[in-house]
């Protein structure tokens, strides 16, 4: 993994590559990552993992993490994430549930793309997916929510990010 256009990012002890081509962590990220409640021995699933953030900090407080991404390079940069501090994160391809079907969790958590795009706009390459939220905001998050039932233990936890979205009316 080349070193050329990656930015270092530090957050709560731990240290990320953040590559050109992958996000790094915005303000929601952020708020995420620190509204998640460490449980060690919990077995996680993360939908959406980008760079490992969350990730990383759930492994690092004594998670079983499994995080998934459909963006190759994030994939590649979760695993790098996880080796640079020291922590174990099963990292997958895959959308929404696809990498672990008949799996199970104690915790699935996502901070999916949440940014209406029109039609006309959207595309489907796996980059498109990190900010594609589909026509009303609401596709990933609609699938994460539909399909958390056959992917939690009993008593399991689902937890995600919404933000609003408010436009401007005109006249």
């Amino acid at each position: 993994m080349s070193d050329e256009g990656v930015l270092l990012y530090a957050y709560r002890g731990c240290l990320f590559r953040v590559p050109d081509g992958v996000q790094p962590p915005k303000a929601g990220s952020l708020f995420f990552a620190r509204h998640l409640a460490d449980r060690p021995g919990e077995r996680v699933l993360e939908i959406g993992s980008g760079m490992g953030l969350a990730a990383v900090l759930l492994a690092k407080a004594g998670a079983r993490v499994v995080a998934t991404d459909v963006v190759p390079e994030a994939v590649e940069v979760i695993r790098a994430n996880a080796l640079l501090n020291g922590v174990a994160v099963d990292v997958r391809l895959g959308d929404c549930y696809a990498p672990v079907a008949g799996e199970r969790f104690d915790l699935i958590c996502t901070n999916p793309p949440q940014m209406p795009t029109p039609p006309e706009r959207a595309r489907q390459d796996a980059a498109a997916a990190a900010d594609n939220g589909g026509i009303d905001g609401w596709e990933i998050l609609d699938r994460v929510i539909a399909g958390a039932r056959d992917h939690l233990v009993p008593g399991g936890r689902l937890v995600f990010t919404i933000f609003a979205f408010l436009g401007r009316k005109t006249a």
